[in-house]
């Protein structure tokens, strides 16, 4: 997650999935596109919670080519989502 928000700041949180369909995800079915934004959104709340952050807005989500983006392993196209988080506080012991 990089740096960690201080209480009540914002910060992106961003998730990648990778694509195992092979294939360019513009040769894909629109349909085919839809189930992997689908399960991305489904995941991507408990996803965010395991890091201790609450998201704040609707995601948002697109496809990239791996090597474009920071940590993905860079073969192949992933899927991105992201939202304005804010963290969760540690509970009091």
């Amino acid at each position: 997650m990089g740096d960690v928000a201080a209480p009540g700041e914002t910060f992106d949180f961003i998730a990648i999935w990778p694509v195992v369909e092979p294939g360019p995800p513009h040769a894909k079915p629109a349909s085919v596109l839809a189930d992997l934004f689908e399960e991305a959104k489904d995941r991507l709340p408990v996803i965010a919670r395991t890091h201790r952050a609450r998201l704040l807005e609707r995601p948002r989500f697109a496809i990239r080519p791996a090597n474009a983006v920071p940590g993905s392993g860079g073969s192949g196209y992933v899927v991105v989502a992201g939202a304005a988080a804010e963290r969760i506080p540690r509970r009091a012991k």
